[in-house]
C-alpha cells in the first residue's frame, strides 16, 4: 500500500492511498487537486452530505482495504438512480443526488464489496451477494487475481460478460499449470453447494470455478457433486476456464448453440447437453483427473472404475440434440465414457481422442472410448484416437441408420468396434488390440448392422473379425482387397469361428473358408443347405457330403449336389432319407 499526500483546490491535504495488486479495472482521468474528501469506507461514504464534488475512499469494508484501487467517486446533485452497492451510493441523509465512481469499462467486484479469500482475515468472508450486485450493475465484469467464495448460486445475466485475469489451461502430469497463472493465483470462485448460472448470450472466459468441497489433491470423487456452470439460457460462450470437482462441468437443458473452447475440466461428467435444436460447438477442451493426479495416490492405483484416477461419468454428452454439435480437438483421460452421442444427429467428432490409465498392462473394464446409441444419424468420426479403452467404439442405432469412422487410430483396446445394429463405414483406420485384445471388429447376431470396411488394418486381436459381424464392400459381402487383416498371422491362422443353425464355420487369414453342417434324418429330397455364412461373391464352394447311419452302414442310394452357389447349395436323393440316416456337409471355398 502506498500514500501519496497532495493539496486539494481548498488547499486541504488529502491523503490518497492506492493498493498496486488491487487496482480496478477501467480508466478515468481526475485532477487530483479536486479530490476535497477522503473516507475511510463506503459506510463513512453513506454518512456525508453531499458538499465534496470528489471523494476519494481509501477501503470497502476497512480503511485501506484497496478495493477501488485510484478511482474516486463524483457528486450528481440531480441522480435519484438506485443505490447499486459498487458505483452508484446513496447517502444516508439525501435524498436527491448520488455519489457515482468514476470510471471506464468493466466494474471490478470488489468496488462492490468482494474480498479475496487469500488475504489474511478473509478466509471464510463470502462474496455471494457482492458479486451479484457487480452482476446486476454492469454487462462486463472483471473478478481480479484471487479467491471468492460463494455460497448461493449467482447468475450471469443476459448478454453479460463475466471475465477474470489471464489465465493458461494445461496442465502437466503432476496436475500443475502449465504457464501463466497456477491455480491458486487465477481467478477463481469457490462454490459452496451452488453453480454459476449463465443466462441469454453471455460470456465468461479466464475463471476458475472450484468445487469449495475438493481441494486438491483429492484421493478419491466422493465428494464431486454439483453442476458448476448452468445453462439458463442459449449462445453462451466459454473460453479459457477451468472446472474442478463438481458432479457436471458444463450442464446445458433445452438451450442451444452455445460456443466452448479452451477449457480443462475435472468433473465427473464434463460437457453436458441435452435437447437442443441448434449447432453447438465445443473446442480444445481437455478433461484429465487433475485433483488425484499426484504421485503418492496414483501409485497404489488398480485397474478398475473405483481407482483414484477414474471418473465414473462422460466427458462429453450429446444427447437429444437436433442437429451438428460439433466437437473439435477434444481429449479425455481416464473416463468411463469419453465421448457419449444419443439420439442426436449430424454430430462431428474432429480430431479428438479417449486416453485411459493402463495400469500393470490391464485395461479398466467397462470403458468406452465412444458411444453412439438411440436415435443418432450421420454422425462423422474423422481423426480420432482411442487408447487403453475395454471397448474403442460402441455403436447401437437404428440399422438404416449410419455413421463414417475415418483416418482413426484405435490402439491398446480389447474390443476396437462393438456393433450391435446400425450402417457402419469404417474407412483408412488402424485397429490394434491390448496384450489381451479380443475382438477387432465385432456385431450382433440378429442382423441389425452392416459394416462397409475399407483401406483398415487389424493387428492382435483373437477374433480380427468377430463371427456375427456382417462386413460388406460395395455392398458385397467381402472384406476389401486393401484392408489388412492381422498382418502378423500365419496363412493358416484362424481369424474367426462359430456357429448358428445353418452349422459351423472356420474362417483363415489366408482367406479360406471352411462350413459344415449335421442334418438328422428323416430327409426330404432336394435338401437345401444356407451355409452358416456366405463365401465370397460370385464364387462357388466346393461340397462334399456323407450319409451315414447309426449303426455305421452307409446309405447306398443314388444323390449328388447341384444348384450350388456362394450362398447355398442342394442335395438330391434318390430315396427319402429315413430318420436312421444323417446327412454330414462339408463346403470349401473363399471369403476373400
Amino acid at each position: 500500500m502506498s500514500k501519496i499526500n497532495l493539496l486539494n483546490n481548498q488547499g486541504d491535504e488529502v491523503t490518497i492511498e492506492h493498493s498496486n495488486t488491487t487496482s480496478a479495472q477501467g480508466n478515468s482521468v481526475v485532477n487530483i487537486k479536486d479530490v476535497t474528501k477522503q473516507v475511510d469506507t463506503i459506510a463513512d461514504l453513506k454518512a456525508l452530505d453531499g458538499s465534496h464534488k470528489l471523494v476519494y475512499v481509501t477501503g470497502y469494508h476497512t480503511a485501506g482495504d484497496g478495493a477501488f484501487g485510484s478511482h474516486v467517486f463524483e457528486w450528481d446533485a440531480t441522480s435519484t438512480e438506485a443505490d447499486n452497492g459498487g458505483t452508484i451510493i446513496k447517502l444516508n441523509s439525501v435524498a436527491t443526488g448520488r455519489y457515482k465512481l468514476k470510471y471506464d469499462g468493466a466494474v471490478n467486484v470488489k468496488w462492490f464489496g468482494a474480498k479475496d479469500t487469500n488475504i489474511n482475515g478473509n478466509e471464510n468472508f463470502d462474496s455471494t451477494v457482492f458479486i451479484q450486485a457487480a452482476l446486476n450493475s454492469s454487462y462486463n465484469v472483471y473478478i481480479g487475481i484471487g479467491v471468492y467464495l460463494i455460497t448461493s448460486d449467482i447468475t450471469i445475466n443476459d448478454n453479460t460478460t463475466l471475465y477474470g485475469a489471464l489465465l493458461s489451461t494445461g496442465f502437466t502430469n503432476d496436475g500443475t499449470v502449465v504457464g501463466g497463472n497456477s491455480i491458486t493465483e487465477s481467478s477463481k470462485l469457490l462454490l459452496d453447494n451452488c453453480s454459476l448460472l449463465m443466462g441469454d448470450s453471455t460470456q465468461m472466459y479466464n475463471v476458475t470455478l472450484h468445487n469449495k468441497n475438493t481441494p486438491a489433491p483429492q484421493a478419491n470423487t466422493n465428494n464431486f457433486a454439483g453442476k458448476a456452470v448452468i445453462a439458463n439460457g442459449g449462445r453462451i460462450n466459454i473460453n479459457k476456464c477451468i472446472f474442478l470437482g463438481f458432479e457436471y462441468g458444463f450442464y446445458s437443458v433445452s438451450f442451444s448453440g452455445h460456443t466452448i473452447s479452451n477449457l480443462l475440466i475435472d468433473c465427473l461428467n464434463g460437457i453436458y447437453i441435452k435437447d437442443c435444436y441448434d449447432t453447438s460447438r465445443v473446442d480444445n477442451v481437455h478433461l484429465i483427473p487433475s485433483l488425484t493426479l499426484v504421485p503418492s495416490i496414483r501409485d497404489n492405483d488398480t485397474a478398475t472404475l473405483s481407482n483414484s484416477r477414474m471418473r465414473q461419468g462422460v466427458a462429453f454428452h450429446s444427447d437429444g440434440v437436433g442437429d451438428w454439435n460439433k466437437f473439435t480437438n477434444c481429449i479425455s483421460y481416464c473416463w468411463e465414457f469419453g465421448f457419449r452421442i444419443k439420439d442426436s444427429s449430424n454430430v462431428t467428432l474432429l480430431n479428438c481422442g479417449a486416453d485411459n490409465l493402463n495400469q500393470g498392462g490391464v485395461i479398466v473394464p467397462g470403458t468406452f472410448g465412444i458411444y453412439v446409441e438411440g436415435g443418432a444419424n450421420q454422425t462423422l468420426l474423422d481423426s480420432i484416437t482411442i487408447a487403453g479403452k475395454d471397448i474403442g467404439i460402441k455403436i447401437s442405432i437404428p440399422q438404416a441408420w449410419s455413421i463414417n469412422v475415418s483416418n482413426s487410430v484405435i490402439k491398446t483396446v480389447n474390443t476396437a468396434f462393438s456393433i450391435v445394429s446400425g450402417t457402419v463405414q469404417i474407412d483408412s483406420c488402424t485397429l490394434v488390440g491390448s496384450d489381451s485384445g479380443y475382438i477387432g471388429i465385432g456385431g450382433g447376431n440378429d442382423n441389425l448392422h452392416k459394416i462397409y470396411l475399407k483401406n483398415t488394418s487389424i493387428e492382435n486381436f483373437s477374433f480380427p473379425i468377430q463371427q456375427y459381424a456382417k462386413i460388406y464392400n460395395r455392398d458385397t459381402y467381402d472384406i476389401d482387397s486393401n484392408s489388412v487383416i492381422d498382418t502378423r498371422m500365419e496363412s493358416g491362422s484362424v481369424i474367426s469361428s462359430g456357429s448358428n443353425s445353418n452349422g459351423s464355420y472356420i474362417k483363415y487369414a489366408d482367406g479360406t473358408l471352411v462350413c459344415s453342417s449335421h442334418r438328422a434324418g428323416p430327409l426330404s429330397s432336394p435338401h437345401n443347405w444356407v451355409f452358416p455364412v456366405p463365401f465370397k461373391s460370385g464364387s462357388t464352394a466346393i461340397v462334399n457330403y456323407s450319409l451315414n447311419s447309426y449303426s455305421g452302414t452307409y446309405y447306398t442310394g443314388n444323390s449328388y449336389v447341384y444348384k450350388n452357389d456362394n450362398t447355398s447349395c442342394s442335395v438330391y436323393f434318390s430315396d427319402t432319407i429315413p430318420d436312421a440316416i444323417s446327412l454330414e456337409m462339408v463346403a470349401f471355398g473363399r471369403w476373400k
